[in-house]
């Protein structure tokens, strides 16, 4: 019951900071420049890597999701990892465009972490 409750709250706070993220907010920021564009393909790219690995991850009885606001359910994963890519761009553009460049290397270097310590430990990709 709690763990539901803390997915709803954490669902509720994302559609709020989406909302804050709306077009209106984007016409007042710099467009994102070709290496900024890089830089979000980038942070996709290892997004589905981790994505792939965290579906192993929850159906393989070996390993254990260490993430709380991952869900169990394949809808709960995928809905996770879409929300997260938008707001990741949605910060990326409400940024100001000299702080661009060291959010999207910092933003990238957990899920790096991430996806080398499930390889690490046998976790595989399945498509």
């Amino acid at each position: 019951m709690l763990k539901n409750f803390f997915r709803l709250t954490i669902l509720f706070s994302f559609l709020v900071i989406l909302q804050g993220c709306s077009s209106s907010i984007f016409q007042n920021s710099a467009p994102l420049s070709k290496g900024e564009r890089v830089g979000v393909i980038a942070y996709n790219v290892v997004s589905a890597v981790d994505y792939f690995q965290t579906r192993e991850i929850q159906s393989n009885p070996r390993y254990r999701e260490l993430n709380p606001l991952i869900g169990d359910s394949e809808t709960e994963i995928l809905g996770y990892f879409v929300g997260k890519s938008i707001l990741h761009y949605g910060v990326t553009r409400i940024l100001p465009e000299q702080y661009r460049e060291a959010w999207l290397g910092i933003s990238i270097v957990p899920i790096i972490g991430a996806v080398h310590n499930n390889h690490r430990i046998g976790v595989e990709m399945k498509f």
